[in-house]
Formats: C-alpha cells, sequence, structure tokens
C-alpha cells in the first residue's frame, strides 16, 4: 500500500513544483482527484476483479479492508520402512551471504538421529545440493548406516546420480563421487516435491549467513 500512495503521489509533484517556482498554487481538489485517479488506475490493472470505483473514499475503504487470500497444503514426511533409515538433504544459495547445505538422518519411527549444517560460500544451488547430499551420504557410510533413503528437493542433481541426464561440469567430480559411494551400500535417492523439515530450512538459512 505504500507503494502504491508513492506511485500516486508522482502525480502531485507538477502542482508542488509550479507552486514553489512559479507561485502557482493547484486547487486541493485538483490534486486529491489526481492522486485517486492515478490510484484506480493502479489497482484496475492489478487487481481487475475488485469492484472499484475512482473516489478516493472508496478506494482507500478498499485498501484498508482488503484481505490476502490464504492457501493451505498438508506437507507430510513419509517414514521409512522397518529397519530403514530416511536422509533428508537440502541445500540454499541466499546470494551475498553465500550458500549453505544440511540435513536430518531418521528412522522408521521418527526419531532424529544426526542433524548437519555445513557453509559453502559462493556457488550455485546445485552445488550446495549436491554437496549437502554428499557430507550427508559420507556420513552415513562412517557410521554404518547402509541401509538409506535419501531425499532432496533438487530434480536436477537427483537425475544426474541416477544417470539419467548429464551432470554440469562444476558438479561432475562430485556427482561421480556420489555415485561410487551408492554402490557401498543400499541407497535409494527419491525427489520430495515439499521442504518436508522446515526447520532445517531455517537452519541453512542462519547457517548461510553466520557462516
Amino acid at each position: 500500500m505504500e507503494t502504491l500512495f508513492a506511485l500516486s503521489g508522482s502525480t502531485s509533484l507538477w502542482p508542488v513544483c509550479n507552486f514553489k517556482y512559479e507561485g502557482i498554487r493547484a486547487p486541493v481538489n485538483r490534486v486529491i482527484d489526481q492522486v485517486s485517479n492515478m490510484l484506480y488506475l493502479i489497482l484496475s490493472s492489478q487487481f481487475p476483479n475488485l469492484p472499484l470505483s475512482p473516489t478516493i473514499a472508496s478506494i482507500l475503504h478498499l485498501i484498508e479492508h482488503i484481505k490476502p487470500k490464504l492457501d493451505f497444503k498438508m506437507v507430510k514426511w513419509n517414514r521409512p520402512t522397518f529397519n530403514e533409515f530416511k536422509l533428508n538433504v537440502d541445500g540454499c544459495s541466499k546470494g551475498n551471504h553465500g550458500s549453505a547445505g544440511g540435513g536430518v538422518l531418521r528412522d522408521y519411527a521418527g526419531h532424529l538421529l544426526m542433524a548437519f549444517s555445513a557453509y559453502f560460500g559462493c556457488c550455485s544451488n546445485n552445488y550446495a545440493d549436491s554437496q549437502a547430499l554428499k557430507i550427508g551420504l559420507n556420513w552415513c557410510l562412517d557410521h554404518g548406516f547402509s541401509e538409506v533413503n535419501i531425499e532432496s528437493d533438487s530434480l536436477l542433481v537427483i537425475q544426474m546420480i541416477k544417470g539419467e541426464i548429464k551432470p554440469f561440469w562444476h558438479i561432475k567430480e562430485d556427482i561421480r563421487q556420489i555415485q561410487a559411494m551408492r554402490t557401498l551400500g543400499h541407497f535409494t535417492f527419491t525427489i520430495s516435491s515439499e521442504k518436508v523439515t522446515p526447520w532445517l530450512t531455517c537452519l541453512l538459512t542462519l547457517r548461510s549467513i553466520a557462516k
């Protein structure tokens, strides 16, 4: 709303300049009409279905009582099968703060067994996702977890690991190492379409900022 008023307020700059430099005072009603007309044009173009009137009173009333439409979607973490484990990994890239990655290992009952985060510096999302996956997979091998379902929301990285697409040049070696580690146990890779661990996302955001 502040942006709308800033844009609409620009229409009254010329009357202000005329008064300052030429001593010509614009009528108040004229300025109000210009502002309301600009607001009307902006709102009607962005929200064509709103019942709008060009009067300033009706526009202000509508802006004050407008409510955003909320959409709700259930997000569920699916447990692994009995005696198996699930490793959820994720990478994030926050621009100037750099990139980070992390993961969470849980058993079939949902008990937390391990969580990690790591800072990667400035890199791409695919690099952050592949690094997080590699760190998590390496930890599982070092600690005797060989029956693990690894879940990531990076479709491209999972496709590269499965050999469905050619790896990008800057993560080609990482993908090769992941594929080699995959043969040392029973590791399956699946794609998660949702952020099933929102607190992990918060952890990665803090990690990328704090370094």
